[in-house]
C-alpha cells in the first residue's frame, strides 16, 4: 500500500545437496541415478529455453523434504543470459569468468563465453556425480586460479582408479562429462539421463548374474562322501551349539599353504583385502548363532 517494491519466493523446506552428500556419504551409482535423473529434467527444461545455469553445484540443487523424493534446480542469478551490469558492463563479457572454480567447466574457467552451451552444464554436473560415487571431486587446490587451470589442462583421474566399484559404463559416462572439450561430452542433459539409467540397469543385472551363480547351502547337489568323509555337511548355529565349547579359530596366516591348514584343522586364509575396500571376515555359526555354516572337507593327496 505505501509504494515499497517486494516478491513473494517459494517455501522449500529441505536439504540442499551438499548437505545430503556430508550425511550420506559416498554412493552406489544406483543412488546417484534418482538425483540425476530430476536434475537432467530441470536442465533439459531451461536448455530448451535457450538458458545455461553455469553455476551448477550441489549447494544449487535443494532436495525437497518429500516423498517420493523432488529436487529443485535455484539461483540462476549468473545463468548465460545478455542484460547489463553495473556500469554497462555486459556479464557474458568474453574474458570474464564467472562460475565456481570446483565445478566450473575448462570454456568458462578460461573465459571463452562463446562456448558456454548445454555441455558446460552437463560438465559441473559431471564434477557432482564423480563426487557423489568417489567421496571427493575430481579436482582440488586450495588456490582458486590454480584449480581453475586443473579444469582447463590436466586430465581427470578415472574414477574407478579412485573407487574401484564404480560400474566400468558408469565411469565412462561420468568422465565424458568431464571431457575437456564440449562437444565430447553428452549431447544433451535428456541423454546423459537415459544412458546412465541404462549403465545402472546393466551393472545391476550383472551383478545378479553373477549371484545367481552362486549355489547356496539349499541347493548345493554333491557326493554323499569322499574317502569316507561326508562331502557336504551343512548345520545351523543352534546344532553347532550343542557340541559343546570349541577353540577359537587360529589367526590368518596368508603364507599357511593348503597342505599346512589341512594338518593342523584349520582353512588357509589370506589376509589381503579387496580392492577399493577394508579387509572383512564373514561371521562364524560361534559368532552369529543364527547363521548356517557350510564345511566341505577336501582331501589332499
Amino acid at each position: 500500500p505505501d509504494g515499497r517494491l517486494f516478491y513473494v519466493m517459494e517455501l522449500l523446506r529441505g536439504l540442499e545437496l551438499g548437505k545430503v552428500m556430508n550425511q550420506r556419504g559416498r554412493l552406489t551409482a544406483a543412488e546417484v541415478l534418482p538425483y540425476l535423473e530430476q536434475i537432467c529434467r530441470g536442465l533439459q527444461a531451461t536448455h530448451e529455453k535457450g538458458i545455461i545455469h553455469r553455476d551448477l553445484k550441489p549447494e544449487n540443487i535443494f532436495v525437497l523434504d518429500r516423498d517420493p523424493m523432488n529436487i529443485k534446480l535455484l539461483d540462476f542469478g549468473i545463468a548465460k543470459l545478455q542484460h547489463q551490469g553495473m556500469g554497462g558492463i555486459t556479464l557474458t563479457q568474453t574474458g570474464m569468468v564467472m562460475g565456481t572454480p570446483l565445478y566450473i567447466a575448462p570454456e568458462q574457467a578460461s573465459g571463452e563465453v562463446q562456448s558456454i552451451g548445454p555441455q558446460t552444464d552437463l560438465y559441473s554436473l559431471g564434477v557432482i556425480i564423480y563426487w557423489m560415487m568417489s567421496g571427493k571431486p575430481p579436482f582440488f587446490n586450495e588456490t582458486p586460479a590454480l584449480l581453475l587451470a586443473m579444469h582447463i589442462s590436466e586430465e581427470v583421474k578415472p574414477i574407478r582408479e579412485v573407487f574401484p566399484s564404480v560400474p566400468a559404463a558408469v565411469a565412462e559416462l561420468v568422465e565424458q562429462c568431464l571431457a575437456k572439450k564440449p562437444g565430447d561430452r553428452p549431447a544433451s542433459a535428456q541423454e546423459l539421463a537415459r544412458r546412465f539409467a541404462e549403465a545402472v540397469e546393466e551393472a545391476d543385472a550383472e551383478e545378479a548374474a553373477g549371484e545367481a551363480s552362486i549355489p547356496g547351502p539349499s541347493t548345493v547337489r554333491s557326493l554323499t562322501s569322499i574317502d569316507g568323509e561326508p562331502a557336504v555337511e551343512i548345520s545351523t548355529g543352534e546344532e553347532a551349539s550343542t557340541t559343546g565349547p570349541k577353540q577359537p579359530p587360529a589367526p590368518a596366516d596368508p603364507d599357511r599353504t593348503v597342505e599346512q591348514a589341512a594338518a593342523d584343522g584349520a582353512p588357509a586364509t589370506s589376509a589381503m583385502p579387496a580392492a577399493g575396500e577394508g579387509s572383512s571376515t564373514l561371521p562364524s555359526a560361534e559368532q552369529d548363532p543364527g547363521r548356517a555354516h557350510l564345511t566341505i572337507p577336501v582331501p589332499i593327496s
